[in-house]
């Protein structure tokens, strides 16, 4: 779809090491999770997610599963509902640097990730 398309700045890289990943995460503007609404997916909380919550950059998901109890569209990120509707949150973040800005001043979420144990004591 993206060669189709013609597509640019959006880079299918494969796997890489730790030190490459960083190097990405550090030059994206945008981060994104999309997940499929099945019984995998709303079970398993992605790992990706707090990967991103620490880069301080804007995170794009869907609302499968547990991450509503953490994450809250225009707060922290632009939650999609579902796949059809991740094209519009896409073309949000893609058009306004603000919003970005925004969303990026809660580090992508990281403060969302320890909202639901806040109240146990360390």
């Amino acid at each position: 779809m993206i060669r189709e398309r013609n597509i640019k700045n959006v880079f299918l890289t494969g796997f890489l090491t730790t030190t490459e990943l960083k190097n990405y995460y550090s030059a994206a503007d945008i981060l994104v999770a999309p997940q499929l609404d099945n019984n995998f997916n709303k079970a398993a909380f992605p790992t990706k997610l707090a990967e991103y919550s620490c880069t301080g950059k804007c995170i794009i998901l869907t609302d499968v599963g547990d991450i509503s109890l953490y994450f809250q569209d225009g707060v922290n990120c632009l939650m999609a509902r579902d796949m059809n509707s991740l094209l519009e949150k896409l073309k949000q973040g893609v058009d306004s640097f603000a919003l970005r800005q925004k969303l990026a001043a809660d580090y992508g979420g990281h403060k969302a990730l320890l909202s639901p144990i806040a109240h146990i004591p360390l």
